[in-house]
């Protein structure tokens, strides 16, 4: 009985073990949002882009043109970077947008490009597009 005893707790420990090792590999993951839904003309609302990082990767933040369909970028303000144990582990992009053009528009996805440091392979990230009626 012991001996049973024994085995189940070393394969339930390994398998436990692999699994966070699996769920630590993780690749990293990039989320959007905006402060509004509905602007007056020529109001600005805030797109933040925040690419969460996993282990050492190199991310590529989106570069907005400064006008785009019914929108205009106003401001892109420095990045924002969190670091863990010394290590980057969420950096966040905010962009200042504005529109003079009334009715109802979609602000488009951006492309986050998420690279490992060892360049073994490479990841592009799109965001959400956001509906804005002005």
């Amino acid at each position: 009985m012991k001996i049973h005893s024994i085995i189940y707790r070393f394969i339930f420990f390994a398998a436990f073990f692999i699994t966070a090792n699996i769920c630590r590999a993780q690749f990293p993951a990039v989320k959007a949002v905006t402060d509004k839904n509905e602007i007056l003309i020529g109001e600005q609302l805030r797109l933040s882009v925040e690419a969460t990082v996993v282990d050492d990767f190199t991310v590529g933040l989106p570069q907005l043109p400064d006008s785009m369909d019914h929108f205009e970028l106003v401001d892109t303000p420095k990045a924002d970077s969190i670091y863990n144990e010394g290590k980057l582990s969420v950096i966040r992009q905010d962009f200042i947008i504005t529109s003079f053009d009334s009715g109802k528009w979609v602000l488009p996805a951006a492309k986050v490009s998420v690279t490992p440091k060892n360049k073994t392979s490479a990841g592009v990230f799109y965001t959400d597009s956001f509906p804005v009626t002005v």
